[in-house]
């Protein structure tokens, strides 16, 4: 016959495994039907129709046209409008409202720009147009490049210097043009 504290021992590991069950089972079933919370997404009017023309060309740095581009007008509160330009880079909004709006365009190989910036990552100029205006832009385009890579080997990573240089190459003609940074 097994002695009292044998039993005890049992049965509080049984206790203890039936918590567990309770837990790690029961409880997370029991909460599948309670449903996941929704996001709910706001929908947007469109824009109202107004007098208003906006067209313009998408241009490279040289000066080229940017075919293919996606030009994005936004203004607040209501959903965005597209346009792709054509070969020549020309894009038209047509029947806009008097409204304050911001025009971006994207393509493949190029950064976003927003009208009105000078160099990437700065910020645009919004533009206002008034009723039966009849307004032409252009937007300029800076190609874009991306370097990856990792560091390997350094025990400290947050606090390491890393360094790039484009190489001199008298056949190119190119410049020596170096920068450092540090991985934060």
């Amino acid at each position: 016959m097994p002695h009292k504290t044998d039993l005890g021992d049992r049965l509080n590991r049984n206790v203890s495994r039936a918590i567990w069950l309770l837990v790690l089972v029961v409880v997370p079933v029991a909460t599948l039907g309670r449903g996941v919370p929704q996001f709910s997404v706001v929908h947007q009017p469109s824009l109202p129709s107004g007098t208003v023309t906006l067209s313009g060309t998408v241009l490279d740095e040289a000066g080229s046209p940017v075919g293919a581009a996606h030009v994005t007008l936004k203004a607040e509160g209501f959903q965005p409008v597209a346009r792709v330009t054509d070969d020549e880079g020309h894009f038209a909004f047509t029947d806009l409202p008097e409204k304050l709006f911001e025009l971006r365009a994207t393509s493949s190989d190029w950064i976003e720009t927003i009208y009105g910036q000078t160099r990437p990552g700065l910020p645009g100029t919004p533009i206002r147009l008034a009723a039966g205006q009849h307004v032409n832009v252009v937007l300029r385009m800076f190609r874009g490049a991306v370097i990856t890579g990792m560091v390997a080997g350094v025990v400290d990573v947050a606090n390491s210097a890393v360094g790039l240089h484009r190489h001199y190459d008298p056949r190119q003609g190119e410049k020596d043009v170096g920068s450092r940074g540090s991985l934060e």
